[in-house]
């Protein structure tokens, strides 16, 4: 009799934590990147690709004789370079938007594209401005975009710029997440 109780007993604890850990687990909220002008240069790089090497390998083959044919062998070359360059940008343009995943929010942990971090662990998150100084003016900033950093205590940093999410709107509701947490903690 008292192993069935305290089989019970311990399955009704055990239900307990589970329902505690999927209230946890359950995403509060989700934000998806920002469609942007990365997909327009994928496809752009593609095709200049694709003409670059169809002109390199037209010139190459086309049958001229004397200087005409050592310019040809030059463009084509040329050409094939600007092929390489602008399929290589395609090529990593497109994987940076695949390792451009959604930031997931949940009752005790923020997931990004660099993993998953609890709340106890993370020690500050803000926004920061990057860019680079000005050369006639070194007090100004050219090309500047805000990032929203989610620091740890381990020294692991969560970067997430303007360029792909809506920082601001996934910073306020990291800190309401993280107040939530706290009165539910305390």
């Amino acid at each position: 009799m008292a192993i069935l109780r305290l089989g019970i007993k311990d399955r009704l604890l055990n239900d307990n934590n589970t329902k505690y850990q999927n209230k946890m687990e359950e995403i509060l909220i989700r934000f998806d990147p920002l469609e942007n002008s990365s997909t327009m240069a994928v496809w752009a790089g593609v095709l200049v690709g694709i003409m670059g090497f169809a002109l390199a390998t037209w010139l190459f083959l086309k049958k001229e004789e004397g200087k005409n044919r050592q310019r040809n062998i030059i463009i084509a070359m040329l050409l094939f370079f600007v092929g390489m360059i602008a399929v290589g940008t395609s090529f990593f343009t497109y994987w940076t938007q695949k390792k451009t995943g959604p930031v997931l929010i949940y009752a005790d942990a923020v997931e990004t594209s660099y993993g998953k971090s609890y709340f106890r662990d993370v020690k500050n998150a803000s926004i920061t401005v990057a860019g680079n100084k000005s050369l006639v003016n070194p007090n100004q900033q050219r090309g500047a975009t805000r990032l929203l950093l989610i620091e740890q205590h381990d020294g692991k940093v969560h970067v997430l710029s303007e360029d792909d999410y809506k920082i601001e709107a996934i910073l306020n509701k990291l800190r309401g997440a993280v107040q939530e947490w706290e009165k539910a903690k305390n």
